[in-house]
């Protein structure tokens, strides 16, 4: 892989994607003093039909994760960092990732800055998931780990504590159910949560049925709060 290249710079591109015309161009057009990685956009598979039960990551600015989807590293900044780390899951049968991310942050705590490269453009396939996946997505579980050692990402996460803005939501209204006891008006505040998950158009929830949306991602998000939970407590580092 890496180590058998021969250039000042490794790009790297997942093997279920293909490159759009002029990727590397444009991602090596990125390149500036002090840059010690670029990352690149990442879109769906045009012939694929991304669905509720579909999975493909997607990349439309810099993101925390850093995916090898569309990346390319200064090879002085890669070799710095040790390369991608190979003890976060190396007993699971079904590994839960990270490696991207650490290695990304492993070379932003070196000084390397980071460029986007939004013209640079690869396709990912759109595969089908399991639908207990999208209920319960353990590579969750990874993401406190990822805090605790690079602290520093914090500022790039919603609120500092949150995984996204559901999750600070969902937590607030949590909040105000536990308040209930006091006054019912503390329900108000799933007011915000709720609009989240209902405001959407929904195929599976047209018209008068669209608050019924909020039922099945109240489930998802619930159990995504309880694996970061669960990873948090292991990696003691608050992550919701």
């Amino acid at each position: 892989g890496a180590a058998a290249g021969r250039g000042s710079w490794i790009a790297f591109m997942d093997s279920d994607c293909f490159a759009a015309p002029g990727w590397l161009r444009n991602s090596i057009a990125a390149i500036e003093d002090g840059v010690g990685l670029v990352q690149g956009k990442t879109l769906p598979d045009p012939e694929g039909k991304p669905g509720v039960f579909t999975w493909c990551p997607e990349t439309l600015s810099e993101n925390v994760v850093y995916e090898c989807t569309n990346i390319l590293y200064r090879r002085e900044a890669f070799e710095q960092a040790g390369g991608f780390p190979a003890d976060l899951t190396p007993d699971n049968t079904r590994p839960l990732g990270g490696e991207d991310m650490m290695m990304g942050w492993g070379v932003k705590r070196l000084g390397w800055r980071s460029n986007f490269a939004p013209q640079s453009i690869v396709y990912h396939e759109v595969a089908p998931m399991p639908k207990w996946l999208w209920f319960a997505d353990f590579r969750l579980l990874l993401w406190p780990e990822v805090v605790a050692r690079f602290p520093e990402m914090r500022s790039r996460l919603y609120g500092r504590y949150f995984w996204d803005r559901a999750q600070a939501l969902l937590t607030l209204a949590f909040l105000g159910a536990g308040l209930a006891f006091v006054s019912p008006w503390f329900l108000a505040l799933a007011g915000p949560y709720l609009y989240l998950r209902c405001s959407p158009r929904s195929k599976s929830f047209p018209g008068p049925l669209r608050p019924l949306r909020a039922v099945p991602w109240i489930v998802r998000d619930t159990a995504f709060m309880i694996i970061l939970l669960v990873g948090s407590v292991r990696a003691r580092a608050l992550l919701i």
